[in-house]
């Protein structure tokens, strides 16, 4: 399983509210048709009066995207459907020129558990590792310090990165919770002082899970979502 986390900003043109209306409706219609896409979640940042409630990260949109392997997540973004309809739709309200990523596997701290299933409300928390050989040490130490039942690792797989796009952190720290005030006052917890990584951004947010439909997708019922 492969998993596609995807990061850009909004167009200067819309504001946070008009973009995550755009985002949840015509972008996610013509993104659920990408063939082989097995799961589709967006993470709209928590929103008071109009803006996020945490220090903007640089991005916007942020999604999270499964295929079987990475040779369907090619052919996904080779396709007709990614190179028509969800290109033109993009050119409407991000700023793909500062698109950036993780491509990696998802390590789940409970099984058959990923990013989208943690919670209503995900605390997503991006992070560099000094070199790319404490990446695999920065994200032990940070699945020793997430709840069992609700948290989990994206490691971005830097070879997977080769001739597609920058990446945008080597490992991404989600935890789950059912209130943005639970999210918060676990933050507010958090110490982080003695890890071998920098924190680049976190993103506060609701999850939104788009439904896939498999006769359009070529995906099995196994792995899609309602």
């Amino acid at each position: 399983m492969i998993v596609r986390l995807g990061t850009a900003p909004r167009r200067e043109t819309l504001d946070f509210e008009q973009f995550q209306q755009h985002w949840r409706t015509s972008h996610a219609d013509v993104v659920s048709r990408l063939p082989g896409l097995r799961s589709y979640d967006q993470f709209h940042a928590v929103l008071e009066s109009g803006r996020p409630v945490l220090e903007y990260p640089g991005f916007d949109a942020c999604s999270a995207l499964r295929f079987d392997s990475l040779d369907d997540m090619d052919a996904a973004f080779d396709s007709p459907t990614f190179r028509g309809a969800v290109q033109s739709d993009e050119n409407e309200f991000v700023d793909k020129s500062r698109f950036r990523g993780v491509i990696g596997q998802w390590r789940p701290v409970v099984d058959d558990v990923l990013i989208g299933d943690l919670g209503d409300v995900v605390l997503l928390r991006l992070w560099s590792a000094p070199d790319t050989d404490d990446s695999s040490r920065l994200a032990t130490l940070l699945s020793e310090q997430l709840p069992a039942s609700s948290a989990g690792l994206l490691v971005a797989d830097r070879a997977a990165h080769d001739g597609r796009f920058p990446v945008a952190a080597d490992v991404v720290e989600a935890t789950g919770h059912a209130t943005v005030g639970d999210a918060r006052a676990d933050l507010e917890r958090r110490e982080r002082d003695d890890l071998p990584g920098t924190l680049i951004g976190q993103h506060l947010a609701h999850v939104v899970h788009v439904p896939i439909d498999a006769s359009r997708t070529g995906s099995t019922d196994e792995g899609t979502r309602a």
